[in-house]
């Protein structure tokens, strides 16, 4: 039997699904951003001291910048450590969100189904909980629906 800070913790985990999901878009545009910078490092440079690029069927030769200067390959680890963390992180909020989803799913599964979905997606305030539902407690209700909820799986 799970106990009341357990419910407690199955609350915020549901309700922060949102905010996992957005950081974990975020950091995937953090991580493309840097795969692409690895990209453009790794492109060939003539031996002149710029870039050929084909514009309209054109060769065009452009300068690199200064801060380009620098060896590749210490570019790209200095890329590829920045990158690291990034997909660390990633891989925690992936597995957070699997979770919160699976408490979620299970909740719903009961019978208040009207009541939870108001609770956690809706987010209804507590008196138009209580009024609706014609509860004292809306918080308490839900702690007792994860707790009877979670012992049955």
């Amino acid at each position: 039997m799970i106990t009341s800070s357990d419910a407690r913790y199955i609350i915020s985990e549901i309700r922060n699904i949102p905010y996992y999901e957005e950081r974990i878009e975020r950091l995937q545009g953090q991580i493309k951003e840097i795969q692409m910078q690895i990209e453009m490092v790794t492109q060939p440079v003539s031996p002149n001291g710029g870039k050929d690029v084909v514009i309209n069927g054109v060769s065009v030769r452009v300068k690199i910048p200064s801060n380009h200067s620098l060896d590749s390959a210490s570019v790209i680890n200095d890329l590829i450590s920045k990158q690291m963390p990034l997909e660390a992180s990633e891989r925690e909020f992936i597995k957070r969100l699997n979770v919160a989803k699976s408490f979620r799913k299970r909740v719903l599964q009961q019978a208040e189904t009207g009541f939870v979905v108001d609770f956690i997606d809706n987010r209804l305030p507590y008196r138009e909980l209580a009024t609706k539902y014609n509860i004292s407690n809306p918080y308490d209700r839900m702690i007792r629906i994860i707790k009877n909820t979670i012992r049955k799986v």
